[in-house]
């Protein structure tokens, strides 16, 4: 402040000198005076020029620094309210970053197709500054290939709120966001508890009761109970779900991730009794016409969430929390009554269905990015652990997008679509009575009751997966790169086609996947798995006894 006050006082004494030479004051003086005169006005006034940037950025107008940052396209904006590059979200973010010296854009992309745009975009060079994914998988697979940074000393340097929030919970974070050479490589923070389940069940309990069918405790009988409901209504389809779909019934016979644990060794699950057993339930309800036809093919759920809001399914093979289209449902189709399903059993046993890991989102930064930006980016995510403004980010405004009924969020009529989840790459999420699947809409505190009334069950069954994080290596993650479209394409072959066997299909993924040297590369997995065992072991166990912890919470 002394600075700038002692400027202001000698550009007072200049402003007064240059007034009195305007005014001809000093007359009195020679040629040799009056040029040397002159060549200090000169000297001074050049001098002035280069002042005045100066006294621009000391008076707070500095020009922004623009990062632009990755996003999936859920097509949940209307197009009269913009789009995912400019919404009330993304307007409210840069009212509060401008001023910080930060201008965020975004860079969306279809859900479905995400990472094809933008693995074409990193090969033309065009990419987001700031990557995000779900996938663990892809970002060590950035890494490989050089496209994003380690950021350890970047956080280190940089940060305040994050960099507090990383080693308050660095016990459950750590782990995902190490990679195979020891360094952290993205931001993170914990999932909320109704984000651990990657799938569920839920139920038409009007349905049902109509049928004289009771709540389904296996698989078996829910078999049984769409086969009754289809004789009773062939217009209809029993089961709707896509990718989750697959995933709740891998799930229910206790898959998860690439491994089942047999015997101290990880065994690739296609290789299970297990999974076998799974494929051939799939393809049961798919040859008996008993789920939708294009479940396949529609990845991102349009179809099947249509079949659910419209009252043509009794049941939602669906992602965690309450199944898209349960809103519409009990506000169009008189009487319908969603239930979650509590877990139901096949015969390995009964599961937790398939959680998802405790990091929710990893937030990457990419190589080439100046510091500028670099510092930029960090402070957008400690501007969102900032006050809880990841909440409103998230959220909305209360009064403007939602009101508070009894602990609830119960949205206004009319007030623009507020789609902020996935803008917030960093949450301080934590369980509170009343969060349990909240959201901006009517009828949310009726189902919110439901599934908080049926989360301890689901996590009082054994966890489906083995692995709570997976191993990390570049020969692993080609493999797996290689693989997974063989796999997929396998088994998409196993559940439609009834002339071809899950023991031909098994064998014939098999037969690929050594191929492309899977023996070799799960050795090494098993070498990693066998040096660590007890570590990773009792990091399962703490990982268990968090999620477990959070159910039992609840009141």
């Amino acid at each position: 402040m002394a600075r700038l006050k002692d400027n202001k006082i000698k550009r007072m004494e200049r402003g007064t000198l240059i007034t009195k030479i305007q005014k001809g004051v000093p007359i009195a003086i020679n040629k040799i005076e009056r040029g040397l005169m002159m060549k200090r006005i000169a000297t001074f006034l050049l001098a002035l020029l280069m002042l005045v940037p100066m006294a621009h950025v000391l008076g707070g107008e500095k020009e922004l620094v623009e990062i632009s940052i990755s996003m999936f396209d859920r097509g949940a904006i209307p197009g009269d309210q913009g789009t995912y590059e400019d919404n009330v979200v993304t307007r409210y973010i840069n009212e509060h970053m401008n001023p910080l010296g930060v201008n965020v854009t975004w860079i969306s992309a279809p859900r479905n197709d995400a990472r094809a745009k933008y693995n074409a975009m990193i090969s033309a060079g065009t990419n987001p500054d700031i990557f995000w994914e779900y996938s663990r998988f892809w970002m060590d697979q950035l890494r490989t290939q050089e496209v994003i940074m380690p950021l350890d000393d970047i956080i280190e340097k940089y940060s305040v709120q994050y960099k507090e929030y990383a080693k308050k919970h660095a016990a459950m974070l750590a782990p995902f966001v190490t990679l195979e050479d020891g360094k952290v490589y993205a931001f993170t923070s914990l999932r909320k508890l109704t984000e651990l389940p990657v799938a569920g069940i839920w139920y038409r309990k009007d349905i049902l009761d109509a049928q004289g069918i009771e709540v389904p405790t296996t698989f078996d009988e829910i078999v049984e109970a769409a086969r009754k409901i289809k004789a009773a209504d062939p217009t209809c389809t029993p089961i709707s779900g896509s990718l989750h779909y697959f995933n709740t019934v891998m799930g229910i016979y206790g898959l998860g991730t690439e491994e089942v644990l047999v015997d101290g060794v990880l065994v690739p699950r296609h290789r299970t009794d297990r999974y076998a057993a799974g494929m051939n339930a799939l393809r049961t309800l798919f040859q008996e016409g008993l789920v939708d036809p294009e479940y396949i093919t529609d990845e991102s759920m349009t179809r099947q969430n249509q079949l659910w809001a419209s009252g043509k399914s009794a049941f939602s093979f669906s992602t965690w929390n309450i199944p898209t289209g349960t809103q519409e449902l009990m506000e169009t189709v008189p009487g319908a009554d969603p239930y979650p399903l509590p877990n139901v059993a096949s015969e390995f046993g009964t599961f937790f269905l398939t959680p998802q890991a405790p990091a929710r989102i990893y937030t990457m930064f990419t190589t080439g990015m100046s510091e500028e930006k670099i510092q930029a980016g960090v402070k957008y995510i400690d501007w969102l652990l900032t006050d809880d403004n990841w909440y409103t980010v998230v959220h909305g405004l209360e009064g403007v997008q939602f009101n508070m009924v009894d602990g609830y969020r119960e949205g206004i009529p009319g007030a623009p679509v507020w789609a902020g989840n996935e803008y917030s790459v960093v949450t301080d999420a934590t369980y509170q009575p009343g969060e349990i699947a909240a959201a901006d809409k009517t009828n949310y505190k009726v189902l919110s009751e439901r599934y908080e009334a049926n989360i301890k069950n689901m996590f009082a069954h054994p966890i489906s997966n083995t692995l709570p994080y997976d191993y990390s290596s570049n020969a692993y993650s080609e493999l797996t790169s290689n693989f997974s479209p063989v796999r997929s394409d396998i088994q998409t072959q196993i559940i439609t086609n009834p002339t071809y066997t899950v023991e031909q299909g098994v064998q014939e993924m098999d037969d690929a996947w050594k191929s492309l040297g899977g023996e070799e590369v799960w050795a090494k997995k098993n070498e990693w798995f066998k040096a660590n065992e007890q570590m990773y072991m009792d990091f399962r166990q703490a990982w268990i006894d968090w999620m477990v912890g959070m159910a039992n919470a609840i009141p």
